[in-house]
Parts: structure tokens; C-alpha cells; sequence
């Protein structure tokens, strides 16, 4: 008895450890979510849950979602592309035709701590609302997935020809919920940004932008220099600045040059006040110094170069 029973015990112990090994094989090989992909674009199971519980419990959800992509990028983050279609069902006899719809109500998601808008794409097809007013529905919604994770809270707002309702957002009653089988990843293509293209062609295009508001900055065409002193003052001026209170411009210019007349050169230095151009009228003062003597009689030229830039301040 002796025998049989440290035997058992032995065969007991190696069953566990097959166990355990068995168990840590299949655990890694499981996704968890977008950080275990590489930077691609993948094709991704996923299950769109929003439920009510009155009228017998209908799930609304489900039916709406056709597919679901992941772009995950090079730097790690991923965006995740939903799309959507209508659906038809009959509720105490009568007929709905639910679609998810923009203009009603908020089309987001929860990133962790707060609700934010996703971008969206609305079909050129278009459905009727309770009003009967022709809606053009949306059929995609693209967000930033803010964690690794196989769910998701979203906000969408569902509307049909009867009545509309908001699941998630701050205030909604109805939870939208999305479930991502990350293991179903299939990767369709690399990350949008780096796809190439399959034909390329080229074509031009005039571009006009008409703004309201901008600046001028009036810089002299000629700065004279007094012959006995040596020097010439002139004045840079903000002319017709309609620009956003923290924005400002700065002018810089080249600090020094050559007046040339034929064969002789004589040597300047500029000084240009560093100040900020932040609405009409201001001014920089700027001074032009010739720092050598003529050897001959004439007239001298050269040239200055200005660079005007702007800064939005945020």
C-alpha cells in the first residue's frame, strides 16, 4: 500500500505541471488588445451591445455594427473604424427602422475619464425619422482607442421612424458597449499612411482662400544714409493687423553688409529694434551705420534682407 500510494503521487504531481504549462501556452497566445499588434491596419471581430430592458428587453445594437477595423500606428497608438448600416424590427407590431443618427445626439466614445466626440462618416442614402424628415445616417465612426482593453464604452444616439434614444455620454441611461475579440485580428494591410498605392496620377488645381483678418508689415524700399553722419534711421510698421489677441509677428534683418559703387565697397552694420508687432501702428526703429570711408565719390547701394514671422500664441 505503501508503494501504490507514493506512485499516485507522483502521477498526481505531473498531471499539475502538464496543467500549468499547458495553461501558460495558451495565455500567450492570446492578444489582449492593440499593443500586442504590430503597426498595420487589421480586420477585428467585434459586438455592439445596447440594450433596453423595456418592451420585453431589445438589443438595438447588435444589428447596426458590419464591421470593425484597427489601425494601429508606428508610435503604439491605434484608431478603430465602426461601421454601421440600418435595421428593421417589429416592436408590439410595429415597424422600426433604426439607424444611428448624428444630428440627434453625440457620436463618442469614453477614454477613461471623460466623453469625447469621434469623427464620423454619414451614408449618402437616407432614412426617415419620427418627424419624417430624411436623414443621411451614419455608417462609419472613427475614435482613438484609449486603452488596451476588449471593451468600450461609446456614445451613439439611435434613432427610427418612431422614437430616438441616447446610449452612453454623460448623461444617457442606456449603456453603448463594445466587445473586441482581439485574437480575431487579421491583418488586412499596413498602417493608412503608408499604404501605396495601387495607381497614382496628377492634376492641378487653382486654390483661392479668402481670410478675414491677417497683417501687413511696411518695410521702407530704400533706407538713405546721411553722408556726414554715416547713418540712415527708418521705421518697420504694423499696418492692418486683425490677428488673435495672444498672436504676434517678429522682423528680423541681416545685421550687417556691403554698399557698392563699381570696384569700391564699403562696410554697414544694421541694428533693428527686438520687439514684438502685436496690433496696428506699432513700429520697430532700425538703424543703418556705414562703418568705412569712401575712397571715391558716387553713389553706393546694397541691400538689406528682412524676415517678417508669425506666431499664432497657443
Amino acid at each position: 500500500m505503501k508503494k501504490l500510494k507514493s506512485l499516485m503521487g507522483k502521477f498526481v504531481t505531473s498531471v499539475v505541471a502538464m496543467t500549468l504549462i499547458v495553461s501558460s501556452m495558451a495565455t500567450a497566445a492570446f492578444a489582449t488588445g492593440h499593443e500586442d499588434l504590430n503597426a498595420g491596419t487589421y480586420e477585428v471581430e467585434a459586438s455592439l451591445t445596447c440594450f433596453v430592458q423595456a418592451m420585453g428587453g431589445v438589443e438595438f445594437g447588435a444589428p447596426l455594427l458590419t464591421g470593425t477595423t484597427v489601425v494601429v500606428n508606428e508610435d503604439g497608438t491605434a484608431d478603430m473604424t465602426l461601421s454601421f448600416t440600418t435595421d428593421s424590427m417589429t416592436i408590439y407590431g410595429v415597424a422600426c427602422e433604426n439607424f444611428i443618427d448624428a444630428d440627434a445626439g453625440q457620436i463618442g466614445y469614453f477614454d477613461g475619464s471623460t466623453w469625447k466626440d469621434a469623427s464620423y462618416t454619414k451614408s449618402s442614402n437616407t432614412i426617415a425619422n419620427s418627424a419624417g424628415e430624411a436623414v443621411h445616417y451614419v455608417d462609419t465612426m472613427t475614435f482613438r482607442l484609449p486603452s488596451a482593453s476588449d471593451t468600450y464604452d461609446l456614445s451613439l444616439y439611435i434613432n427610427s421612424n418612431v422614437m430616438g434614444v441616447q446610449f452612453g455620454g454623460a448623461d444617457a441611461k442606456y449603456n453603448a458597449t463594445l466587445t473586441v475579440n482581439w485574437d480575431s485580428a487579421k491583418e488586412i494591410g499596413p498602417p493608412a499612411e503608408t499604404v501605396p498605392p495601387t495607381e497614382s496620377s496628377s492634376q492641378s488645381s487653382k486654390v483661392e482662400l479668402v481670410v478675414e483678418g491677417g497683417y501687413e508689415v511696411e518695410i521702407p524700399a530704400t533706407i538713405t544714409v546721411d553722408a556726414s553722419t554715416k547713418k540712415g534711421n527708418y521705421t518697420v510698421v504694423a499696418k492692418n493687423f486683425v490677428i488673435p489677441e495672444k498672436a504676434y509677428v517678429t522682423v528680423t534683418a541681416s545685421k550687417s553688409g556691403a554698399l557698392v559703387n563699381g570696384k569700391d565697397s564699403l562696410s554697414f552694420t544694421n541694428t533693428l529694434e527686438n520687439k514684438k508687432l502685436q496690433a496696428t501702428g506699432d513700429e520697430l526703429s532700425g538703424t543703418v551705420e556705414v562703418t568705412t570711408s569712401p575712397s571715391n565719390p558716387g553713389k553706393y547701394a546694397g541691400t538689406i534682407d528682412f524676415t517678417i514671422n508669425y506666431y499664432s500664441g497657443n
